[in-house]
């Protein structure tokens, strides 16, 4: 099947009727080892008590917001850190493809896939090291929908008007094709709240030993495997530290 002619979650959805809900199973089942691509996991509680944004501004998502706010557009963030509240991660969520990442995780974008985010250095107090604000501006439909059960809805999201929004959901995991390009490492689903990096993208955030990043397999099936070399690698949520090398 060629790429003119690939059934993808877009075109399911362009098919959708007003209220129109589909369930689709997968035709083939998936093992969790599948593809390149890993599942980024963060605690975004933690985003609201540990790291506060003093001048909270965020850029536009979407290039049809009014007004569209750029990233160069908006104040240098200013950040302090609240140990007291619960450990600094490095990997925040603010929305659905704007980050908090640590400095070392950004590094480790920029020298493998610099064109899929934009970045904004933040001003942090009392932090181990620096922050930035970070897009993921590159989004694909990259979702192999013969390995993923699908739930796709053209849902009335005003109940007194005819306004519908189209939502797409992934009951048990999701698989990714196998034709993503080789030289992309990061990128968002269309299609859903999602961020992926590629095997050699977390291996490199591995090695900077960070803290409060998870990977997990987009099928749910796996998570990425343990370092040999004693890394940690907490999992969602745990709240545990590591020694950060000096």
């Amino acid at each position: 099947m060629t790429g003119a002619h690939r059934i993808t979650v877009q075109s399911m959805l362009d098919e959708l009727a007003p209220g129109e809900r589909r369930e689709l199973k997968r035709t083939i089942e998936p093992t969790g080892s599948e593809g390149r691509f890993w599942d980024i996991a963060m605690d975004g509680r933690v985003a609201e008590g540990s790291l506060e944004w003093i001048n909270k501004q965020y850029p536009s998502q979407d290039s049809r917001e009014d007004p569209f706010v750029r990233m160069s557009d908006i104040e240098q963030p200013r950040l302090v850190a609240r140990e007291d509240v619960s450990p600094i991660g490095d990997v925040y969520r603010l929305l659905n493809r704007i980050f908090f990442l640590a400095a070392p995780l950004v590094d480790c974008i920029r020298s493998l896939d610099p064109n899929a985010v934009e970045v904004r250095e933040c001003i942090s107090q009392g932090n181990r090291h620096a922050f930035y604000l970070v897009l993921i501006t590159r989004r694909l439909d990259a979702i192999d929908v013969a390995r993923t059960d699908l739930v796709l809805h053209n849902k009335r999201v005003l109940p007194d008007r005819d306004v519908y929004g189209k939502r797409v959901y992934y009951p048990r995991g999701l698989v990714l094709r196998d034709d993503v390009p080789t030289d992309v490492h990061c990128f968002s689903d269309v299609h859903s709240a999602s961020i992926f990096f590629s095997t050699d993208l977390v291996a490199c955030a591995r090695a900077k030993r960070l803290v409060l990043f998870s990977a997990r397999h987009p099928t749910g099936l796996g998570s990425f495997p343990e370092s040999q070399s004693g890394q940690c690698a907490w999992p969602l949520g745990s709240g545990s530290r590591c020694a950060r090398p000096e």
